[in-house]
């Protein structure tokens, strides 16, 4: 998934490559990450900032982490790091398992927050990466058929993909992916252009 996202950043979307980080493996770490967004600070006020994690995330002692080679990272970390850009447009789209807390910790102005759960409880493997990166190249998630897939079109496009698959399987969902763009550090399981959360989303495309 994260091969894929970089793929159609520069290929579909245009994208230039040095403005692509990507960060596996061994290059995972917590310094990679705080050197990644060293980099990032070079953007201006009016550039779209995007960072989007894969992989796994736990909850524990009322504290989310995101895995990582080596030292794990909380939303907390990850904090300081988005203070720091000068970007007034930053969109932070963990989908991870138990990503719900970073939601509510980096919640703020100019800030798009997805997680791919309403809770850190929600703990077992999350399937709305693959779906959320499939949206940009998809045009059945263009649903005001604008050419552009907005965030809060990715968004609703995996939202809706991944009920479908639990329905398909006859299982209950153990995910449930929330968006806050309002600042109030709450998300939102149905966000909209008109509704509390999704219209700064509704507006802001890659």
């Amino acid at each position: 998934r994260r091969e894929q996202l970089e793929g159609l950043l520069q290929k579909k979307l245009g994208v230039a490559k040095d403005h692509v980080t990507l960060l596996t493996d061994a290059a995972a770490t917590r310094d990679g990450v705080v050197k990644a967004f060293a980099a990032l600070a070079a953007a201006e006020a009016d550039d779209t900032v995007v960072i989007v994690l894969f992989g796994h995330g736990t909850y524990a002692n009322k504290t989310a982490k995101f895995n990582l080679t080596g030292p794990d990272m909380t939303p907390q970390d990850f904090e300081p790091l988005l203070a720091r850009l000068k970007s007034k447009r930053v969109v932070f789209v963990n989908t991870a398992s138990a990503s719900a807390p970073f939601v509510e910790a980096l919640s703020g102005p100019g800030r798009v927050v997805v997680a791919a759960t309403r809770t850190g409880g929600e703990m077992f493997a999350t399937l709305f990466g693959g779906p959320f990166v499939e949206a940009f190249s998809n045009e059945s998630a263009d649903s005001d058929h604008d050419g552009k897939i907005s965030i809060l079109e990715a968004f609703d496009y995996a939202r809706k993909t991944v009920a479908a698959s639990y329905q398909r399987e006859g299982l209950l969902p153990t995910e449930h992916a929330i968006l806050d763009d309002n600042g109030d550090k709450e998300g939102s399981i149905e966000p909209g252009r008109e509704a509390k959360d999704g219209q700064s989303a509704a507006v802001l495309a890659i």
